[in-house]
This record gives C-alpha cells, sequence and structure tokens, in this order.
C-alpha cells in the first residue's frame, strides 16, 4: 500500500523541484526528503543502510535560526560511479546518479556521484539553509550516502562571564564591572579608520555585523567606519587589527535624527572571519511579533548590557569592556522620559529604579543587549539606542527590540551573498 504523504516545493536556480516524502510498508521507500531544523542531525538516502531504490527526487532542507550558518559532512558517500557516454566529441563521464548541494538559492557544489565526497570534507553555508538534491535514475542502484550536519555555534562563550556586581557610577556601562577577556566573542568596536572608538556592535556570523543605524547614517564612505573584534582593551588596538567593512546597509524605515524608531543597520564585512574562543558570533532569537504575541523578551526580563562607555559624560573611553545587568520595564516609561511615544514592538526599555545603573548613548551605542537563558546559547535581544545624556541620573535606556527585525536581518544577508 503506497501513498502520498508530503509534496515539498522548492526553487532552486529558478527551477522548481518537487520532493514526495512517501511511505511505505516496506523499507525502500521511506526516509525520502524532508525539512531538519534541530541544531544537529542525520541525513540518510532513501532505504538506509540498504541500497537507495531506483527513480527516485528527494530534497532534504536544513533551516538553521536566522543567523545561524550550517557544516555539513558526508562520513559514507557510495553512489553510480561516473558512465563514459559516446557525444560528437570524445568520451566525457556523466553522473546518473547524483547529488547537488545549494547554499540558499545558490549551487555550492555538485553533481555528485560515485565516492567524489571525502568524508573529511566540509560544505559550510552562508545563508541558514543548505538543500541536498538526490537523484537516481532506472538502472543500478549502490549503497548510497549518510551526511551528518551541525549548526555553526553561537551564543556559547568559552570563557565564562564575571558575575555582575554593581560598582561605582562613574562611567557609562553604569553601575557595572569589567567583563572577563573573551567572556563576549560577540562584542565588536566600531571605529573610525585610525581606531578611535565610535559604537558597538555584535557579530551575527563571520559576514555580517548588527548595531545602530545612528552609528552608522551620514558616513561619507563605507571606508570611514572599520570593525574590531575578539578585542578587549581598546587602548590596545592596532591598524592591523582593523577589519574593513565591505557594505553599509540601514534599515530603510529607520527614523531621522535622534533615531527613536528603527535604529538598525548591517554591516557586511570585507572578508569572512576566522572564529576562535575570543571571536563567536551571538545567536538571533527564534521569534517574530505578531498581533498575537506580546513583545519579546517580556517586561521583567534580566538582560545584560556591554560596552565601551567614558568615564564620565566628558571624559575618555573605557579602555576595557564593561558590563552591566538590566532590567527590561515598559516602554510607556520610556516614553514619559523622552517626551515621545514608543513602539512597544520595535523597541525595548531597560533601567533600574535606582540611580547609577545603565548605558547611555554614545561608544555605548549599538552594543548589545543579550538574554542569557538558562542552559541554553545567548541570544541578541537589543541595541542600544539611546540614552540620557546625564548618565548618573534615574533614567531608562531605550533599546531596538531585535526580534522585530528578523526578516530584514535575514533577507539582508541573503540578498548580499
Amino acid at each position: 500500500m503506497f501513498f502520498l504523504a508530503r509534496v515539498l516545493c522548492l526553487s532552486l536556480s529558478g527551477g522548481l523541484v518537487l520532493s514526495a516524502t512517501p511511505t511505505y510498508e516496506g523499507n525502500e521507500w521511506v526516509n525520502c526528503g524532508g525539512i531538519y531544523t534541530e541544531d544537529n542531525g542525520t541525513i540518510e538516502s532513501p532505504g538506509w543502510p540498504h541500497n537507495y531504490p531506483n527513480r527516485r527526487r528527494c530534497v532534504y532542507e536544513i533551516r538553521a535560526p536566522p543567523g545561524r550558518t550550517i557544516a555539513l559532512q558526508f562520513p559514507t558517500f557510495h553512489l553510480q560511479p561516473r558512465l563514459r557516454i559516446p557525444t560528437t566529441r570524445p568520451w566525457r563521464r556523466r553522473c546518473f546518479d547524483w547529488i547537488s548541494l545549494f547554499d540558499g538559492a545558490n549551487l555550492i557544489g555538485g553533481p555528485f556521484c560515485g565516492e567524489e565526497i571525502s568524508p573529511y570534507r566540509v560544505f559550510t553555508s552562508e545563508t541558514y539553509k543548505i538543500t541536498i538534491f538526490f537523484w537516481s535514475d532506472r538502472r543500478r542502484v549502490f549503497p548510497g550516502f549518510r551526511a551528518i550536519y551541525t549548526y555553526n555555534k553561537c551564543g556559547r562563550p568559552v570563557v565564562p562571564r564575571r558575575p555582575w556586581t554593581r560598582v561605582g557610577v562613574g562611567n557609562k556601562i553604569l553601575g557595572g564591572n569589567t567583563a572577563a577577556p573573551g567572556s563576549y566573542p560577540w562584542q565588536v568596536a566600531l571605529t573610525d579608520p585610525v581606531g578611535n572608538v565610535m559604537c558597538g556592535g555584535a557579530l551575527l556570523n563571520e559576514n555580517w555585523v548588527v548595531t545602530a543605524a545612528s552609528c552608522v547614517d551620514g558616513l561619507g564612505r563605507v571606508k570611514d567606519v572599520w570593525v574590531v573584534v575578539g578585542e578587549h582593551d581598546i587602548s590596545k588596538i592596532e591598524l592591523k587589527d582593523l577589519v574593513e567593512v565591505q557594505k553599509v546597509i540601514i534599515y530603510p524605515e529607520a527614523s531621522e535624527m535622534p533615531y527613536i524608531s528603527n535604529d538598525i543597520a548591517l554591516l557586511k564585512l570585507e572578508s569572512p572571519l576566522s572564529q576562535n574562543d575570543y571571536v563567536m558570533p551571538i545567536c538571533l532569537p527564534d521569534y517574530s511579533p505578531g498581533p498575537d504575541h506580546d513583545p519579546w523578551p517580556p517586561v521583567g526580563t534580566i538582560v545584560t548590557v556591554t560596552g565601551w562607555g567614558t568615564i564620565s559624560d566628558q571624559g575618555e573611553v573605557s579602555p576595557v569592556l564593561l558590563q552591566t545587568n538590566m532590567l527590561v520595564v515598559s516602554t510607556q516609561t520610556c516614553s514619559a522620559v523622552y517626551d515621545n511615544k514608543l513602539s512597544e514592538i520595535t523597541m525595548m526599555c531597560t533601567g533600574y529604579d535606582t540611580a547609577g545603573v545603565g548605558a547611555c548613548r554614545g561608544e555605548d551605542a549599538g552594543g548589545p543587549v543579550v538574554l542569557f537563558p538558562s542552559g541554553g546559547p545567548a541570544y541578541l535581544v537589543g541595541l542600544v539606542s539611546l540614552g540620557p545624556q546625564d548618565c548618573g541620573r534615574q533614567l531608562p535606556s531605550v533599546n531596538t527590540r531585535v526580534s522585530a527585525f528578523l526578516g530584514w536581518i535575514q533577507e539582508t544577508m541573503d540578498r548580499n551573498p
């Protein structure tokens, strides 16, 4: 007894591919295609560990959360070898059973057949999606393939964070303390061409940084902003530490100064970064606000803000990265302070009921506001957008709520591979 369980339609390189996911009383037709969203997993050819059947068209789609990329390997790969076929030209070899790999909509490998993929080869995506297209003809069959995938790491620092302690009131990350070097590996600094820190930002993957639009609006040239990654003490920045920016993309509906709404921008780096214990992306939340969803994270959530704020309102920047915990408070609180009605969907207000704790405009702007769930990876929930000029006062800060812009972030990265 055979029936069609699901049909998956994908547009690959301008063409439409249909993949049936059937079931059958026996074993020969199972495991043909599907959508994979777990953090890691295994994908097998139909009928595995037995030979795959003839005339199969299977689409396996691996989807990571926005901002994360995928690493894919084939520990076992044994399809029908290439065969020589006669042509008007000299003989050539052709795959009759094969797979092709797509990164987003772009072909990144294939067609592969025989034993052409080494078990040591790693395919790494630039987008959040890899698609495996498998085809078998009506002739001979072979063992097939077994693939393993994992999402590239994000939000899991190797270096433990120091406990937050409220100390002093003389820095713009107010009431905070010095972060442990490497404990916020997604933290970046935006500088001018000679290394003077202008703003903060967060690393989304090896190619992209997110920051506040107000940090990069009005730049004369892309070359006017550079990125520093993996640094703790910015007094030690050298020219060799500066990473060149290829593109600056500001959210199209960012408001005029002082950017009370939609204060977000993306920077594409000139070349991919190498990740290590001190350079690692932050996870984006798997959450989108809507008419039936409350803003996330909700009021009362404790979040962490980091940056190189100035020592005082008129002073020099802190040479080392500072950290502080903050409380998500009602946007009505910020609306009253800044004499402006704020959107609860696109903005997030943070602060405390006591003076001496918080972030301010300036070098803290664009810096990450992070949620550390118990037992899970850290998520980027906000970007420092607007703070009081007098950082010692009992006033809250306004942040861009990242969950409202997930679609734009992913679409922008996909359109600019």
